[in-house]
């Protein structure tokens, strides 16, 4: 009678564990549908807003005025500034490992867009994954490259937003009032980050110790694991005591904002923009800017938001008619995001990258 009693305990007990991981897990799951989904809302809900006063009829019509060679144009530029990225990702790497495939670099950069598309934020992570995976790096090493390379995109755009304040503050205001805080906010997040990564990297006794009774709580497995996941990111963090490769981090930094400010230059002419609204160069800089800043916000593809801030940037500040934005918008958008997608998918499959590993 005790072992019988014994034994439907111990199944009682089982199957209540067994309800309890369940429920965790469907925890983690619903966690996870939830960031999707609003993600997904959000889109539309930008969607909305960018496309309401638009007439679809005068869109379809002038999107198929267009002159679709100055699109190819923009699709070449685009690539070749993710070409760029690839580069310089190089030079952040260098004290790591010598000699890093250009293709591996693009293959891992390309993959980190590809993920971006359907899980934001995703693609930081995908991307040092898949060039661990090809050129036997540490992903934690990688990914601290990423972070510093983020930084130096954040402050590049800092400047940028700066010099388009300066060159047209009062327009810049009135269409987006949230800029002048966004701008001094960035700024500060970005210096703390910035001289955190340097004591990091500079005085990494300091920061051990500061680790180590953080972990001093945890089982001793679990704290060295930390500690090994540490050193190696550190390690990654290293390019900034090795001033060699500074210049071209500089250099590879400048070339790739202007091919982004290009890429959106030449697709003005392919909705005769240029003569009809006098954009210049100086146009292209202030809508990067802008672009910029919707790309960061959490949805996939950057899809809802790129047409919203791009059609009240083109109508607001340069005062192009809604249709002709509205087309500038979705085929700059659209080329970009399919582009990616193919080129991402080919590495993707050909590099046998396994998404459930990145997740």
């Amino acid at each position: 009678m005790i072992n019988f009693n014994l034994n439907q305990l111990l199944k009682l007990r089982s199957l209540i564990l067994d309800k309890k991981y369940l429920f965790i897990e469907l925890s983690m799951n619903f966690k996870k549908a939830s960031k999707y989904l609003i993600g997904i809302l959000l889109a539309m809900l930008f969607l909305y807003f960018a496309f309401k006063d638009v007439d679809l009829q005068i869109l379809v019509n002038t999107l198929s005025k267009a002159n679709y060679f100055w699109i190819l144009i923009f699709f070449l530029i685009q690539v070749l500034s993710h070409v760029i990225r690839a580069w310089r990702w190089k030079y952040l790497l260098s004290h790591i490992k010598q000699n890093i495939s250009l293709r591996n670099l693009f293959s891992g950069v390309m993959i980190g867009y590809l993920v971006n598309n359907f899980i934001p934020r995703g693609g930081e992570i995908a991307r040092p994954y898949a060039l661990g995976k090809l050129e036997n790096i540490s992903i934690s090493s990688s990914l601290a490259t990423v972070i510093v390379e983020r930084v130096l995109d954040v402050l590049t755009l800092l400047l940028l937003v700066i010099f388009a304040l300066i060159y047209n503050y009062d327009v810049l205001i009135c269409n987006f009032p949230w800029l002048e805080i966004a701008v001094i906010v960035a700024l500060i997040v970005s210096a703390v980050g910035l001289g955190f990564l340097v004591i990091l990297s500079i005085k990494t006794e300091i920061a051990f110790k500061i680790i180590r009774k953080f972990t001093s709580v945890l089982p001793k497995k679990i704290a060295d694991k930390i500690e090994t996941l540490v050193i190696a990111f550190i390690d990654g963090l290293l390019v900034i005591k090795n001033p060699k490769s500074y210049l071209n981090i500089i250099f590879g930094t400048l070339l790739l904002w202007f091919a982004y400010t290009m890429q959106y230059y030449i697709p003005f002419y392919s909705f005769n923009m240029v003569d009809a609204y006098s954009l210049t160069i100086m146009s292209a800089v202030v809508l990067n800017c802008i672009l910029a800043i919707s790309i960061m916000i959490p949805v996939p593809g950057a899809t809802g938001t790129f047409h919203a801030f791009c059609i009240q940037a083109l109508t607001g500040l340069f005062l192009v008619d809604v249709a002709t934005a509205a087309a500038y918008s979705t085929v700059v958008h659209a080329v970009g995001l399919i582009g990616i997608t193919i080129i991402g998918l080919v590495f993707f499959l050909k590099d046998n990258i396994k998404l459930s590993h990145i997740t």
